[in-house]
Formats: structure tokens, C-alpha cells, sequence
């Protein structure tokens, strides 16, 4: 990880791959891919539409910024489930992952940002 002043802390892409992984234990090694996608596009979700409340959130999260290379351009959050993510597992995925947003955005009370938003 490195930091864009500021901005917080990015990744490249192109780290995201099984040597730099293999601490992870393989069974959770597509859960992974599928969590970091999901953070990556609430991330980007709260910069884009939720502006005024973008630094509280990052604060409380702390949420990584993927790039492509060193460029500072963030990647599509898809991109990242690039290898070999089955639907099933994203669908199942996705279920705990929303239930965990309603949860969050229930408990932290932001500005404009809210569940139902």
C-alpha cells in the first residue's frame, strides 16, 4: 500500500494476485476478491454521491482505494473479482454484504448518507 497525499491508502491492481495473497487460506481466497470489490464500490458509492459526508465515512472505515498500477485512477470495482469468482459465491457474498451496509448505515448517523438513501 502506499498513500496519494492525503487521499489515503492505495493498492495497485496488479498486487492483488496470489503470491502477494498467500497468507489468505484458499477457501476464502474468491470471499476475499468479493469483499474487497464490495468495499471498494461503497467507497466509491460515498465519494461520488455522498460527498459532504465522504471524510466521516472514510474515517470510521479506513476503506483501501484500488488503482490501476501508480496512476491514481481508481479501478471498477468488478475488476478486482477478476479471478475467477463464481456468481454463486458473489450472490451469496452480496447478501451478507448488504445486510452488513443496512446495519452500518443504521448505526452511524451521517449527514445525508442513510440507509434509505
Amino acid at each position: 500500500m502506499h498513500e496519494h497525499s492525503s487521499e489515503g491508502l492505495y493498492i495497485s491492481i496488479q498486487d492483488l494476485n496470489r503470491d502477494n495473497l498467500s497468507h489468505i487460506p484458499q477457501e476464502y481466497y474468491m470471499l476475499f476478491h468479493c469483499a474487497l470489490a464490495c468495499t471498494v464500490l461503497i467507497d466509491q458509492v460515498m465519494y461520488t454521491h455522498f460527498k459532504e459526508d465522504y471524510s466521516e465515512f472514510q474515517k470510521i472505515t479506513l476503506y483501501p482505494k484500488i488503482e490501476y498500477g501508480i496512476t491514481n485512477i481508481n479501478v471498477n470495482p468488478w475488476a478486482i473479482t477478476h479471478s475467477g469468482i463464481g456468481l454463486t459465491t458473489l450472490e451469496r457474498f452480496i447478501e451478507f454484504f448488504v445486510a452488513d451496509l443496512k446495519e452500518f448505515f443504521t448505526q452511524n448517523q451521517f449527514e445525508r448518507a442513510t440507509w434509505q438513501e
